[in-house]
């Protein structure tokens, strides 16, 4: 049996966790980065998670994806980010989980986040979301991430590739469709940074390097780059992975880190992202700049 990625190994066995753990549904995003942290947490460096000035090669680490929740208040975030000396931003979902619905709530929203010193910003589902707001209104945030997990299903609807029980019925029909709105998201000229990038659903996770062939990371990668949207490094989903990072780095793409933290353990560790700015010789000018 030829040996997998180390990455791919540890995607199958949390693969076979999700399987026999037939008990606990999963039915918001929160409740997903929960489960996923819990399947594949890598071991915490001391350094990492104790030491000040979280740096490689002058490259500040700045998670610019983090959500508040009733078990995460902003206080929290704001005690939790000065104890390792890092920026952070805070992003909700506009019309979800946040009540951000108008001008006066958008702009409510981003004074208090402001308050606390942190970025301001949004994470969008329909590429449409703009319409709801004014420009001027808008203007006011420090950034707009998205990503492509919620995918059109032409019905009015949309499939949370990102369920644990999200069913796939064809994998090309899937692929062909999720680079899709990929490029619809990219093209929407609103965001900043794609959050999640080649994310698959956990039924796929074992085939990544299968999937993601080259054509396909580098139709992702030149649109991020002709739209000026800097590519996320998550770091706890750990995507995307090494070929597409190397690649996109070659094309003069730009990327973020961002955790897609919803509670304190999932802002403690950014092991991964300091973990790819070395495998990739990454520096600071190939970074998103706020």
């Amino acid at each position: 049996m030829p040996c997998l990625p180390k990455s791919t190994e540890k995607d199958l066995r949390y693969l076979i966790r999700c399987n026999n753990d037939n008990m606990e549904s999963i039915t918001t995003r929160r409740d997903f980065v929960k489960k996923l942290a819990l399947g594949s947490t890598i071991a915490l460096s001391p350094n990492l998670l104790f030491s000040k000035n979280i740096m490689v090669d002058e490259i500040p680490l700045t998670d610019y994806h983090v959500h508040l929740h009733s078990n995460f208040t902003i206080e929290e975030a704001v005690s939790n980010f000065k104890s390792l000396d890092m920026k952070f931003g805070i992003v909700e979902h506009p019309g979800r989980q946040a009540n951000i619905v108008d001008d006066k709530s958008l702009e409510n929203y981003v004074q208090r986040i402001h308050s606390f010193n942190a970025f301001a910003g949004l994470q969008p589902i329909d590429p449409m979301w703009h319409e709801v707001f004014s420009s001027e209104a808008i203007s006011k945030l420090d950034y707009v991430t998205m990503d492509a997990l919620e995918i059109p299903d032409g019905k009015g609807n949309r499939e949370r590739i990102w369920q644990q029980r999200f069913i796939l019925y064809n994998k090309s029909t899937f692929m062909d469709r999720y680079m899709d709105f990929h490029m619809e998201v990219l093209e929407n000229g609103k965001s900043n940074i794609l959050a999640n990038p080649t994310f698959l659903p956990i039924c796929l996770a074992p085939e990544y390097y299968k999937l993601w062939t080259e054509s396909r990371m580098d139709k992702i990668i030149q649109f991020a780059v002709k739209n000026s949207v800097a590519l996320e490094i998550n770091s706890v989903y750990q995507y995307p992975k090494k070929p597409f990072i190397k690649m996109a780095k070659e094309a003069g793409a730009k990327f973020s880190f961002g955790s897609n933290g919803h509670n304190l353990q999932e802002v403690k560790n950014y092991e991964y992202c300091l973990e790819m700015v070395k495998e990739c010789d990454l520096t600071k000018d190939d970074f998103l700049s706020i």
